[in-house]
């Protein structure tokens, strides 16, 4: 890895990190309250299964910074930045079904798939909101 990269990487994952990191603590703590609010406190752990999604924000960050790096056209870039990200949801997908946390659902597991792929791909032709980012 060149220097340029990890510069650019260390930037982009603090950047994502802080985004990330206010999203999350605000939805568990919602989660969490709204558990107290209707009486159904089971598990306070179960909220912090969102922390499942962190290898999949690692991977994201990687390859939004090697394909901003590398040459290719932005919208193939775009696309294989959506493909790697859906591909890796999609694992996170079945290793939780094989683990015995819910049965399959095919027809469910390709809608989110079609909606995250579409999303991440429009965002990377977003980014970055800044020109120093």
């Amino acid at each position: 890895m060149t220097s340029e990269f990890k510069n650019k990487f260390w930037s982009n994952l603090k950047i994502t990190l802080k985004f990330i990191g206010i999203v999350l603590l605000g939805l568990i703590v919602k989660i969490v309250i709204d558990e107290f609010e209707e009486d159904t406190v089971e598990d306070l752990t179960a909220p912090f299964i969102l922390l499942a999604f962190i290898p999949t924000i690692l991977l994201g960050v990687f390859t939004y910074t090697k394909l901003k790096l590398s040459s290719l056209n932005k919208f193939v870039c775009s696309l294989i930045f959506a493909f790697v990200i859906s591909l890796s949801i999609l694992v996170m997908y079945f290793i939780g079904v094989s683990l015995g946390s819910t049965d399959i659902n095919l027809p469910l597991a390709k809608f989110f798939t079609a909606i995250v792929f579409v999303s991440t791909a429009g965002i990377y032709l977003q980014l970055p909101w800044e020109k120093d980012a």
